[in-house]
């Protein structure tokens, strides 16, 4: 009785375990992509913003 309690939690666990694997790795499928694009955009942006610096400073001096 006691042993097979205790297969039935181990192979629910395994299960879920297996579930939320493949659902968490459907997320980041969805989601890496879109924090890519944002980190894109951003180094994007500093990079201009640090050309325009760098330019203004030679200006200045």
């Amino acid at each position: 009785q006691y042993w097979s309690n205790f297969f039935k939690l181990f192979f629910t666990y395994i299960s879920w375990i297996a579930f939320l694997h493949r659902y968490t790795s459907f997320l980041t499928m969805l989601i890496l992509p879109h924090i890519f694009e944002i980190l894109n955009r951003f180094l994007e942006r500093l990079l201009l913003f640090s050309v325009l610096c760098t330019s203004y400073l030679l200006i200045v001096q």
